[in-house]
């Protein structure tokens, strides 16, 4: 009896209907046939029974493109020749008796090497213990036994458990997550929504250099708790009148803004140098940042707040106000005498020397 390769396995084209198999099977019964996974056992026929070198499976129709076929040596677990007292001892009929032994050790041989097994210098016990509902197999503590654990305490999940699980509404921070450790062989660790938490801090600062960074575009929101944008522009602000002068110039030009969602904060400094010639009417700052369509003034005169402070005019001054007209500049208003209303008239160009100095600070609320 042989040492032999106990199946044989071929991928089927759709048309061969002849598979062959190389090992001894003394009965057409010692042979299984399977097809695409499934046992077969009819639409076909086994020839060299008995013959050391196997044979044919040859099937009525030919097995699917792809499909796997699989032969293997699977004999029946029973005896079929009965020895009688004083009968006949035929050599062919004993041999083939203990030829079917050896294909029974052969196949029970091939099962258990294919079987999870111990070490064999291994003490622990691979014995199962009885099925429970819902549990699942680990070691034991000490490596020596197979017990079950709760499922629920398996941190190994599938994505159709977490999807399954029942949501969580409010975090508190002693919650915890998974990990693995990079840092210790991708060991399982866990961490707590405060450690997460202070390892964003941390980060932020590290990476962000402690700032906050909004986009270039505005992105509105009419979330009433959503801070929208923050900007900070410098710009040239520039005097302009009903009939602007020849020959008006500065010495100092300058403006600074800063945005904090629809709220605009604006510093202006103008010192002149000459007031020009043949100036009339009103003084206008038209140059204002975020003023048109996009960024336009609310339609309140009052929503422009302000101050300014002044030097050098032409007129005596009690107070200086700006205030807004149009849908992107403003005026000042000036207040020479005693008044019971805020509502003053224009500064003018008349009003200005060659050396006028304003400094305005003002606040306004931009449209998005």
């Amino acid at each position: 009896m042989p040492v032999q390769t106990i199946f044989n396995s071929s991928i089927a084209n759709g048309a061969t209907t002849v598979f062959p198999y190389g090992f001894l099977i003394t009965a057409e019964e010692d042979l299984q046939v399977s097809v695409a996974g499934v046992v077969v056992t009819t639409g076909f026929t086994v020839s060299g029974v008995g013959d050391e070198g196997g044979g044919n499976v040859t099937f009525s129709v030919a097995p699917l493109d792809t499909q796997k076929v699989l032969l293997e040596l699977f004999p029946i677990l029973k005896r079929t020749t009965d020895y009688q007292q004083f009968g006949d001892w035929l050599a062919t009929v004993a041999n083939l008796d203990f030829d079917r032994l050896v294909l029974m050790m052969q196949r029970a041989f091939r099962d258990i090497t294919q079987s999870l097994r111990l070490e064999v210098d291994s003490s622990a016990s691979a014995l199962l213990p009885t099925p429970v509902a819902n549990k699942a197999l680990f070691w034991n503590s000490t490596g020596d036994a197979i017990e079950y654990r709760d499922l629920s305490s398996v941190v190994a999940v599938g994505a159709d458990d977490v999807h399954a699980a029942t949501s969580k509404a409010t975090l508190v921070d002693a919650d915890e997550l998974p990990l693995v450790d990079s840092a210790a062989s991708w060991v399982l660790k866990k961490f707590t929504l405060t450690t997460l938490w202070t390892w964003i801090k941390t980060h932020l600062a590290a990476d962000c250099g402690g700032q906050i960074k909004f986009p270039a575009a505005k992105n509105s929101s009419t979330d009433t708790s959503t801070l929208d944008e923050y900007r900070e522009m410098v710009w040239t602000p520039a005097f302009s009148f009903d009939t602007d002068p020849t020959g008006l110039t500065y010495s100092t030009q300058v403006g600074h803004a800063i945005k904090i969602g629809k709220f605009v904060f604006v510093q202006m400094r103008f010192v002149l140098t000459s007031k020009g010639a043949g100036g009339v009417g009103a003084l206008y700052v038209t140059t204002v940042p975020l003023a048109g369509a996009d960024y336009a003034f609310i339609e309140d005169v009052s929503a422009v707040l302000g101050t300014a402070a002044w030097g050098n005019m032409t007129t005596s001054l009690i107070s200086l106000q700006p205030a807004r007209i149009g849908s992107g500049a403003f005026v000042f208003i000036k207040v020479t005498a005693a008044i019971t209303s805020s509502i003053g008239n224009y500064l003018t160009w008349a009003d200005l020397s060659d050396t006028t100095r304003i400094d305005c600070t003002l606040v306004y609320k931009a449209t998005f």
